[in-house]
């Protein structure tokens, strides 16, 4: 089964040792031109498409909670600790962005350097943060409250009055950071990483009857239409106009890695997606297994419905954090209740099948929403 990437936040050596500063005396101030933080940067175990990954999920999330660009965000973040090699970056720092200041009274001090017609070699004090996603989180906060003497400050760059990430980008330069060519450093990043994916949904419903195709999906997203075409194999005519609810994959590649199969047994794929025969109301794969064999949870998440009916028999269906719903059915017994978290490594029911034949029947299915919005498996699972 895959294994979901983890992230291993080691410190960087740098010139200069940090000194913890207390809250009390630290004042609260905006983000600064923290790419240009001096450092003598050691080799990181991230590679930037697994540092991207590690962002990826979390930052669609806050992007969409909080009217601001993921793409921006995860650029941002990818400026300013050189895809989490700097020391700022790294455990026990975990400053993303640069932010100055403490967080909830913790901060230290670095040797940094601001751009005001020239370089000017200073000392100051950043935040710094349990993990990852305080830093995000912060970081969003930031953009929505502004500054001490103008809540407005940042509002250029929300989603809400940047029609694109290109003005957002521009309406950051001069304001979070000095650097005049900020902007320009991050649309190379956004566009070199195709990271305008993570400002839309993984998967896409279709609004309104007769009005929309992959083409223009494919234009309001910025996402290939060749990738969306492959994503979407089953619509053959992108100038097509879809139905509406129709469910568009828009996004598989940094959600891949957190989906296992949800056995460790032998299996064959009986019937394909779109084709099973064991549960007509959940379109998904059906795995054929030995007799009596334990199901897992595909990846992490907490259950929100366990039922039964004489179609799908008992089935099981979690929320995992990217938004996605399982669906698990003519399962014989469940493990799991209503409101329990799981893991990939957590066993929640099994299924008895033959004993005779040695065979049992799993119905697999990934949707967008509970029992509606169904996607195939197979663009989640390595199979």
């Amino acid at each position: 089964m895959n294994k979901k990437i983890t992230a291993l936040l080691l410190a960087s050596a740098i010139f200069f040792t940090p000194v913890v500063s207390s809250a009390e005396n630290s004042e609260e101030s905006f983000a600064s031109n923290t790419e240009n933080i001096e450092q003598n940067i050691e080799k990181s175990e991230y590679t930037a498409e697994q540092f991207i990954n590690i962002l990826g999920k979390e930052a669609r999330r806050i992007g969409q909670e909080k009217n601001i660009y993921a793409s921006v965000m995860i650029a941002q973040a990818c400026l300013e600790s050189g895809f989490g090699k700097s020391g700022l970056s790294q455990d026990p720092n975990n400053n993303l962005f640069g932010i100055k200041g403490d967080y909830k009274g913790n901060s230290s001090d670095f040797q940094t350097w601001e751009d005001y017609g020239g370089r000017v070699d200073m000392v100051d004090t950043f935040r710094i943060y349990p993990s990852f996603k305080e830093s995000m989180e912060d970081y969003a906060d930031l953009l929505l409250k502004g500054s001490e003497f103008d809540e407005n400050y940042y509002s250029g760059a929300w989603k809400s009055n940047a029609s694109s990430y290109q003005e957002a980008t521009a309406a950051l330069t001069g304001k979070y950071a000095t650097d005049s060519q900020y902007a320009d450093k991050l649309n190379k990043i956004i566009e070199d990483y195709n990271l305008a994916v993570f400002d839309y949904p993984i998967a896409y419903t279709v609004e309104e009857k007769n009005k929309e195709n992959l083409v223009s999906i494919s234009k309001a997203t910025g996402i290939s239409l060749e990738e969306l075409k492959e994503l979407n194999s089953e619509i053959k005519d992108e100038n097509k106009f879809l139905r509406k609810d129709k469910t568009i994959i828009l996004r598989t590649e940094y959600y891949k890695e957190n989906f296992n199969v949800p056995v460790s047994t032998e299996f064959n794929i009986l019937n394909d997606y779109n084709k099973n025969t064991t549960a007509n109301k959940f379109k998904g794969l059906d795995f054929e297994l030995p007799y009596n064999t334990y199901i897992y949870s595909a990846n992490r998440g907490e259950v929100v419905e366990v039922s039964e009916d004489s179609v799908n028999g008992k089935f099981i269906v979690i929320q995992h954090e990217d938004g996605l719903f399982s669906h698990y059915s003519n399962l014989d017994n469940i493990y799991m209740t209503v409101g329990d978290k799981v893991t990939e490594t957590d066993i929640i029911g099994n299924i008895k099948g033959d004993k005779e034949s040695n065979k049992a029947l799993l119905n697999f299915s990934i949707a967008a929403s509970v029992g509606s919005n169904f996607v195939n498996p197979k663009l989640f699972l390595d199979i």
